[in-house]
């Protein structure tokens, strides 16, 4: 899981190399526009030398810490932008052959430059390795404290005193008041309240979708609380598969586009390049199993509200979470295709995946192991 991506390691790579000889043409190009005009070049060039490294370290600075390539990029940029503005104010005495090819090279090379930088800033942050050992260690040791202090064992999702509420207009709306519970490892876990309870506000702070006013969210042992915003992304991706009402299926892409579609958010072209064919077998091997083998290239208007469902479970399955989060899945369909919705996620909770369903129909909730029942804000077993 923490093994060191080769994509990343060639990236970082030609970054290293394309700064070094950006910066290394850069003072030669301010050298040779100083030797022009009859200036001091050794002041030029430790002057060239000075600004590139307070420049690329600001650069770094603001790449590492606040996750912003394009500030790296226009930062560069303004490093050959003002060896352009000397070429051109000293023109006259600069349109010797050589200066000229060295400028071409720092364009091709700021180019070239761009490339790289573009890749990493695009890799997937879903994936383990493509974190920075600093990341994977911190998460990592956020689940070892979690588990000395009893967050361990079966126990895959659990909430502790969890307060929400909304404001409409100026009047506060306590929608959560001190919810907790806990979710052992392949468990299916049914929530049972009127429209209107907060059952769905519960499903997304328990899916990182949102964050509670108090009280605390941990997913495997690690505490939402404590993760920064491209961690929790890469926990929500990695650890929870969501199933909506109302399918959420983009109706420009087909059936197999859309169950794809989880994997390859945040991904670089060059990454989806190399694994797209796995996904796209993955995904179909989903839906061959859910009963969709002959639907792979229809749009979803083509497709029944059962099938369209289907089609959002498949989708929810591609990253093989640890929980499966179902939000009235069965609320938008007649009683007969409901059913079969419900077999289905019968079925994968036999074969070991984890689900927390909500719904408002107490006779689903019959097929769940255990059965919670949300009143008032408050959580009950009974």
């Amino acid at each position: 899981m923490n093994e060191i991506n080769p994509i990343l390691l060639l990236m970082i790579g030609l970054i290293a190399l394309a700064v070094i000889i950006a910066w290394g043409l850069t003072i030669r190009v301010s050298v040779r526009i100083a030797r022009r005009v009859k200036r001091n070049p050794k002041r030029w060039g430790i002057t060239a030398t000075i600004a590139g490294l307070i420049i690329m370290g600001i650069g770094y600075l603001a790449y590492t810490k606040r996750r912003s390539a394009g500030l790296w990029i226009i930062l560069q940029v303004l490093t050959i932008g003002a060896v352009f503005l000397s070429a051109w104010l000293f023109l006259p005495k600069v349109l010797g052959i050589r200066l000229w090819i060295d400028l071409l090279l720092l364009v091709g090379e700021l180019l070239l430059l761009l490339l790289p930088i573009s890749v990493l800033a695009g890799l997937p942050r879903r994936i383990p390795a493509l974190y920075s050992g600093k990341q994977v260690r911190g998460i990592a040791k956020r689940k070892a404290d979690s588990t000395t202090h009893g967050d361990g064992g079966d126990v895959i999702l659990r909430a502790k005193n969890l307060h929400k509420s909304y404001y409409l207009g100026k009047q506060r709306l306590d929608v959560l008041k001190g919810v907790s519970m806990a979710v052992e490892r392949g468990r299916f876990v049914a929530i049972v309240g009127a429209s209107g309870s907060g059952k769905s506000t519960l499903l997304h702070l328990l899916g990182l979708l949102d964050s509670a006013d108090s009280g605390e969210v941990s997913i495997d042992g690690i505490g939402a609380s404590t993760l920064r915003a491209d961690e929790r992304n890469y926990i929500r991706c990695r650890y929870v598969g969501f199933v909506f009402q109302f399918y959420h299926l983009l109706p420009e892409l087909n059936v197999l586009e859309n169950v794809m579609l989880p994997a390859m958010t945040g991904c670089s072209v060059v990454k989806w390049w190399s694994y797209r064919r796995d996904v796209r077998k993955r995904a179909a091997e989903i839906l061959d199993r859910i009963g969709l083998k002959e639907r792979l290239n229809h749009r979803p208007m083509e497709l029944s509200g059962g099938e369209r469902q289907r089609v959002a479970i498949a989708r929810a399955l591609i990253n093989s979470p640890e929980v499966l989060l179902a939000d009235e899945p069965t609320g938008n369909l007649d009683s007969k295709t409901g059913k079969q919705i419900m077999e289905l996620l019968k079925q994968l909770n036999q074969e070991g995946q984890t689900i927390v369903m909500v719904t408002h129909e107490q006779t689903l909730a019959q097929a769940a192991d255990k059965i919670l029942y949300l009143s008032d804000g408050r959580l009950k077993s009974q």
